[in-house]
């Protein structure tokens, strides 16, 4: 089961403590026990907190992998609006365990109904339009990479979501 979630030489791997793996490995080895009993549904409670950008994407497509070659359901549990958007079917938005709205994601980002969800919304940071011209560089920056997710949607970095490219001004 290692092998399987990418852990390289399992069997060195094994007898290793906790502190001597990276936050990724120790992700991966959790995600190994959760899957020994073969499980039709995987619950998966914040598996990207604590990792780099790159290692969040990596765990993500791991789990999306064995989610289809096992054939089972995840139920994935984050703050991360980055993470449901690109990984997400429907969402499910909960405060202090009140369900608040439910909804596939397309429509819960484009109208979300329910003021806590719109207010969850707004709090994702924005992008300022900055007198240096960095802001236009950055709205550049981000829009190539969404050219770049389009021309090549089945690569890693081409899933990866690109926040807050909306603009506001900032007073003067």
């Amino acid at each position: 089961m290692l092998r399987k979630v990418g852990i390289g030489r399992p069997d060195e791997q094994v007898d290793a403590y906790p502190f001597e793996l990276s936050g990724g490995m120790r992700q991966r080895a959790m995600i190994a026990m959760a899957l020994v009993t073969h499980p039709r549904l995987l619950i998966a409670d914040e598996p990207t907190t604590a990792l780099d950008v790159t290692m969040q994407a990596q765990i993500m497509e791991l789990l999306r992998d064995l989610q289809g070659e096992m054939g089972m359901s995840v139920l994935l549990i984050t703050h991360d609006l980055g993470v449901i958007a690109e990984n997400c079917d429907e969402v499910v938005v909960m405060y202090l365990g009140e369900v608040m709205e439910k909804a596939d994601v397309q429509h819960l980002f484009a109208d979300p109904l329910h003021p806590y969800t719109r207010a969850l919304l707004r709090s994702i940071p924005r992008l300022a339009t900055a007198r240096s011209g960095t802001s236009s560089r950055l709205k550049a920056r981000c829009r190539a990479r969404t050219t770049a997710r389009a021309a090549a949607p089945s690569t890693r970095a081409a899933r990866r979501s690109c926040l807050g490219c909306a603009t506001r001004s900032v007073p003067s």
